[in-house]
């Protein structure tokens, strides 16, 4: 999805998702959602989001996408 994704260059755009994460992840009151394809977890909600949610004690739900269709 992003062509420069932990590569350390000044256009990696991961640092930008943990900053955006890390912030949500600290303020949100009440319960989250996670939505995402069936069998696949992305490394920001893994590694920074769902770990931060557990330690402050907030509730959340998965929703798991089946399939996409685009029309057109």
């Amino acid at each position: 999805m992003y062509p420069e994704w932990e590569t350390g260059s000044s256009k990696d755009a991961r640092p930008i998702w943990v900053a955006l994460s890390k912030q949500y992840a600290g303020q949100v009151k009440g319960s989250a959602t996670y939505v995402h394809p069936e069998n696949t977890y992305g490394s920001i909600w893994l590694n920074v989001e769902k770990p931060m949610l557990d330690s402050n004690g907030i509730e959340y739900k998965e929703i798991f996408v089946c399939k996409i269709v685009k029309h057109t």
